[in-house]
């Protein structure tokens, strides 16, 4: 995929995206690559916003640059029915857009960083489709996400998900669970701003596990009945410092189809 975004207020720019597969016959194993360049301007906010007191825009700013690729081997076995897939990845930010205290004027405002932003690391996948409607997939990703030295905020080095789901009485009825795992990682503390020399500390936030289950039957074609359990061990957990998540939540209702 090749893309021109001619524009006014930045540089026209060429974009493009690319990936190859080979299948080696009669051996389940396929060999799969990517790679692409991407470019995300400023948001009008970030360049004209202003709220009094607190943020003020960036006219001067430039946009994102992206460039990354990845390389993985995938493994079928038992007619595809169960598969494994390890992938490399790689990427660079430049230019990223970031925060910044102005204390000329006491004011927010978002500039383009001065360094790199650099991501790699590694992502394993497993699924299993049976004939008699039971289906499990799991994936596991291992992330290094580094800035000016450190690690970036909000992206942990662990990551792993599992799904199961089992349909019976024809298809008509579902019932899954889905466990999250979310290791520990860093975010921006501003509590000490205003005496550390207007610069954000890094926190650690702590790991957390969610379950969450659902189900629904299909009464008929037009009718469906179902029910779901959010956070099922009301898991006490933070994305954002400073923000509680929400805790066990359960929902049930009735779809309704009329053609």
């Amino acid at each position: 995929v090749l893309r021109r975004d001619n524009n006014d207020a930045f540089e026209d720019e060429v974009t493009y995206s690319t990936s190859i597969a080979y299948l080696i016959r009669g051996s389940g194993t396929r060999i799969h690559t990517s790679y692409g360049k991407g470019v995300t301007n400023p948001s009008f906010f970030e360049q004209f916003g202003f709220n009094p007191g607190t943020f003020k825009g960036n006219q001067d700013l430039k946009p994102e640059k992206s460039k990354g690729g990845d390389i993985g081997v995938e493994q079928s076995f038992m007619n595809d029915d169960l598969v494994f897939d390890l992938t490399y990845f790689n990427a660079t930010l430049d230019d990223e857009i970031v925060g910044f205290y102005d204390v000329v004027d006491s004011l927010s405002t978002s500039v383009n960083s001065a360094d790199e932003s650099k991501r790699q690391g590694a992502e394993f996948m497993a699924s299993y489709n049976a004939s008699y409607g039971l289906s499990i997939n799991g994936t596991y990703t291992y992330t290094h996400s580094a800035d000016d030295g450190g690690r970036e905020v909000r992206r942990p080095l662990h990551v792993a998900s599992l799904n199961a789901a089992y349909r019976f009485f024809d298809d008509n009825a579902k019932v899954a669970i889905n466990w999250v795992y979310n290791g520990s990682m860093l975010d921006s503390d501003f509590r000490n701003f205003y005496t550390n020399g207007f610069k954000a500390e890094k926190t650690k936030l702590a790991s957390y596990q969610v379950v969450n289950i659902n189900g629904s039957f299909q009464v008929n074609n037009n009718v469906q009945i179902f029910a779901r359990v959010d956070n099922l061990f009301d898991e006490d957990y933070e994305e954002v410092i400073g923000y509680q998540t929400p805790g066990v939540g359960y929902y049930t209702g009735i779809r309704l189809n009329f053609k």
